[in-house]
């Protein structure tokens, strides 16, 4: 996810670079346990979308910069979806939430942002404290004080022993084999 966000940033178009709009909408992870993001610049496009931008599910991966009367997005707000979006994925719950996209504003802005590891584990290993650091840093809710690009959060990322794309699709089937069984099924059915 963060290799693509790098490269988005590095494209440009109409002189500016491509930002992500990344939500869990769009970023897959495969049954061979490879993240993909699926249409970033459809995303980025339809977010420029009023009733796009009010949709308060996709809205719980803003940054808070984006709710401001005169909102701002640039890579950091990227980044700070990311760390959502990693905090999810680490406590296997939804960090903001809410039934208006107003709540959901709200909560981004000014709800406290419990550090992943604080937290009972939710399964499987506690998360190391070294992992936690780097997704607060990435939630931070003032942009100066988060990774400044995805190119920064990966060198961040580097250091650490992360699963192995074979991990996690061992993982991935351990999680959704029958239900990607039924879906092969479906498809043969069709065929």
């Amino acid at each position: 996810m963060l290799e693509a966000m790098r490269y988005l940033h590095s494209e440009q178009r109409d002189g500016a670079a491509i930002l992500a709009s990344l939500s869990t909408d769009n970023v897959l992870v495969g049954s061979d346990g490879v993240t993909r993001v699926i249409e970033p610049v459809v995303s980025a496009v339809a977010a420029c979308a009023d009733a796009w931008l009010k949709q308060p599910k996709r809205a719980c991966y803003d940054a808070p910069e984006q709710f401001a009367d005169e909102p701002e997005h640039d890579e950091r707000s990227d980044v700070f979806t990311a760390g959502v979006l990693l905090w999810e994925l680490l406590r296997n719950r939804p960090l903001f939430g809410g039934s208006t996209y107003d709540a959901v504003a709200e909560r981004v802005r000014t709800a406290a942002i419990r550090r992943a590891d604080s937290l009972k584990p939710a399964g499987g290993e506690a998360i190391p404290a070294s992992v936690t650091d780097i997704v607060a840093k990435a939630l931070e809710r003032e942009p100066a004080s988060r990774y400044q690009s995805a190119a920064e959060m990966i060198e961040a990322v580097a250091g650490e022993e992360l699963a192995s794309p074979a991990q996690v699709a061992a993982y991935v089937k351990e999680l959704a084999e029958e239900t990607l069984a039924k879906q092969r099924r479906k498809v043969e059915q069709a065929r």
